[in-house]
C-alpha cells in the first residue's frame, strides 16, 4: 500500500503588482518606496519593510507602498498583516486589482479558499487578462476540491500567458487530483521546460511517475527537487516513500531523517522512518517513531496501522519461507529474490555465487541488472564488462550496459553497445529501442525514427513500453533548450 500523501507544497503565490507611483503623485516618500521595492524583488522581505514604513509615514496615501509592505509581510508568512495592509491598499485606490490578488493569496493561505476566491473575483472583474489571477483562483478551488473548475481556470491563465509556468504545475496537479497522471506530467514537463530551476514541478512530477508504478524515475525528480531546493522536507519525505516502495529501507531513513530535521513536527516522516525500521526488525525504535507520529497527527494512526499490519506479516512470512524456500546455492537464491522485486537483498547472493565460481557470467549480468535496478549504473556497468569478458556474444549485457550509459547521460557510449548487440542480434528489437532514445537525446532525429520504427515492427509490444520513455526524452530535450 502506498502512503497517502499530504502537506505537500504545490503551488506558488505569484508576487505582482510591484507598480510605481502614479505620475504627479507627491513625491514624498518615492525614494524610500524604490529602496524597499528592490529589496522585495531580490527576496530581502525582512529589510524592505522599513523603508515601506518610512514611505507610509512621508504619505500617508500611498496605497503602493500599503500594498508592497503587504507582499512581505505575505512572504514572511504573516498573512494576516499582510491582509491589513492590502485592505488599506484598497480603500486608497478601489481599483487596485493587484491588492484584490495578493489579499485573496493571502486569504487563500490561511485557509479560507471561498473569501480568496471573493477577491480573486475581484481582481479579473478590474483586470479581465489576468492571467496571474485566475491562475491563483484556480489555486482556491483546488483546495476546495473543485478540480475540474481549477482547470477551467488554469486554461484561462494559461490562454493569456503561455509562459505562465506556475499555471501549468498546478493544472498538473489538478490532473493528477483526477488521478489523471499522464495528462499531469505533459503540463509538468513543460513547467520545467519554461523554467528549468522550477523545485516545485519536478517534485510533483516525481509523485505522478510514483503513481504510474514508475519509482526510478520518481526518485530522479525528487533528486533534481531536492537538489534546486534542499529545505524542501515534502520532498525528502516523497523520495524516502519511493525507496521504502523498493525496499531500500535504509536510503529511506536517511531522507525521513532529514525531513525531520528540516521540520521536527513534520508527523509523516517519523511514521515513514517507523514503518522502515519495523521491516530492518528494529522494532523498539520503530515504537518510539510511530508513537511521535500519532502524537503529532493523531489522524494518522489511520493511515499507518495498516502498514505496520503489513510490515510484520511481511517479517514473519519471510522468517517461515527461509528455511523452506532457501535453497544451498546462492545464484538460485539470489534469483529469486531478483524476481521478488527484493533487488539490494540479492546482491549478497550474486556475490556468494561469484565468489564459488568467478567465471560466472550470467551472476554477473544478473547482478548488473540489480544494481541498474537501484540506479548504481557506474556500478551496474562494471558487472556488465565482465560479463563481456566472459562471454562476449552476451546480446543482453551490451543492450542493458548500453541503457546504464544511457542513464548517464553517455550517449556515443550507449549507441556504440547497441550498435555491438545488433551485430550479433540484428533482429534484437530492445537494442533499436535504446539506440533511439539515444539518438533522440543526440537530436539525430531521423536515425531516432528510423530506430523506433524498426522496433516496434520487430515487437509491437515494447510500444507501451518505450512510448513513455520517447515522450521522456523530447520532453527532456526541451527543457535543455
Amino acid at each position: 500500500m502506498k502512503l497517502t500523501r499530504a502537506a505537500i507544497v504545490l503551488f506558488v503565490v505569484i508576487v505582482i503588482g510591484l507598480t510605481l507611483p502614479a505620475l504627479g503623485r507627491a513625491q514624498s516618500g518615492i525614494d524610500s518606496y524604490n529602496r524597499g521595492t528592490k529589496l522585495l524583488n531580490s527576496g530581502r522581505y525582512r529589510e524592505a519593510i522599513p523603508h515601506f514604513d518610512e514611505a507610509i509615514r512621508l504619505n500617508p496615501r500611498y496605497a503602493e507602498a500599503y500594498h508592497n509592505r503587504g507582499t512581505a509581510y505575505d512572504s514572511l508568512g504573516q498573512s494576516q498583516r499582510a491582509i491589513q495592509d492590502y485592505d488599506e491598499a484598497i480603500r486608497l485606490n478601489s481599483g487596485f486589482a493587484e491588492a484584490y490578488n495578493n489579499r485573496g493569496n493571502s486569504y487563500k493561505n490561511l485557509g479560507q479558499s471561498q473569501r480568496a476566491i471573493q477577491d480573486f473575483d475581484q481582481a479579473i472583474r478590474l483586470k479581465p487578462r489576468y492571467p496571474e489571477a485566475y491562475n491563483n483562483r484556480g489555486v482556491a478551488y483546488k483546495n476546495l476540491g473543485q478540480s475540474q473548475r481549477a482547470i477551467q481556470d488554469y486554461d484561462e491563465a494559461i490562454r493569456l500567458n503561455s509562459r505562465l509556468a506556475e499555471a501549468y504545475n498546478n493544472r498538473g496537479s489538478a490532473y493528477e487530483g483526477l488521478g489523471q497522471y499522464q495528462r499531469a506530467i505533459q503540463d509538468y514537463d513543460e513547467a520545467v521546460r519554461l523554467n528549468p530551476r522550477y523545485a516545485n514541478a519536478y517534485h510533483n512530477r516525481g509523485i505522478a511517475y510514483k503513481n504510474l508504478g514508475q519509482t526510478q524515475r520518481a526518485i530522479q525528480d525528487y533528486d533534481e527537487a531536492i537538489r534546486l531546493d534542499p529545505r524542501d522536507a515534502d520532498a525528502y519525505y516523497n523520495r524516502g516513500v519511493a525507496y521504502r516502495s523498493i525496499e531500500q529501507y535504509q536510503r529511506a531513513i536517511q531522507d525521513y531523517e532529514s525531513a525531520i530535521a528540516i521540520n521536527p513536527r513534520f508527523a509523516l516522516p517519523y511514521g515513514g522512518r517507523g514503518i522502515a525500521r519495523l521491516h530492518l526488525g528494529r522494532d523498539a525504535e520503530a515504537e518510539s517513531d510511530l508513537k511521535k507520529a500519532f502524537e503529532l497527527d493523531p489522524a494518522l494512526r489511520k493511515t499507518f496501522e495498516p502498514l505496520i499490519k503489513q510490515a510484520k506479516a511481511k517479517r514473519q512470512d519471510q522468517s517461515a519461507a527461509k528455511p523452506e524456500t532457501r535453497t544451498e546455492d546462492p545464484f538460485e537464491e539470489a534469483l529469486r529474490l531478483q524476481k521478488a522485486g527484493r533487488h539490494k537483498e540479492s546482491i549478497s547472493y550474486y556475490d556468494e555465487a561469484l565468489r564459488l565460481n568467478p567465471r560466472m557470467d550470467e551472476a554477473y549480468y544478473r547482478r548488473g541488472l540489480a544494481y541498474s535496478n537501484l540506479s548504481q549504473y557506474q556500478r551496474a556497468i562494471q558487472d556488465f564488462d565482465a560479463t563481456i569478458r566472459i562471454n562476449p556474444r552476451s546480446v543482453s549485457a551490451y543492450n542493458n550496459r548500453g541503457g546504464a550509459y544511457n542513464m548517464l547521460g553517455q550517449q556515443q557510449r550507449a549507441i556504440q553497445d547497441y550498435d555491438a548487440a545488433l551485430r550479433i542480434d540484428p533482429r534484437y528489437a530492445r537494442a533499436y529501442a535504446g539506440r533511439g532514445i539515444s539518438l533522440l537525446n543526440l537530436r539525430r532525429d531521423a536515425e531516432a525514427k528510423s530506430d523506433f520504427n524498426k522496433t516496434f515492427e520487430l515487437d509491437p509490444a515494447l510500444k507501451k513500453s518505450f512510448e513513455p520513455l520517447i515522450s521522456q526524452a523530447k520532453s527532456k530535450r526541451l527543457q535543455s533548450q
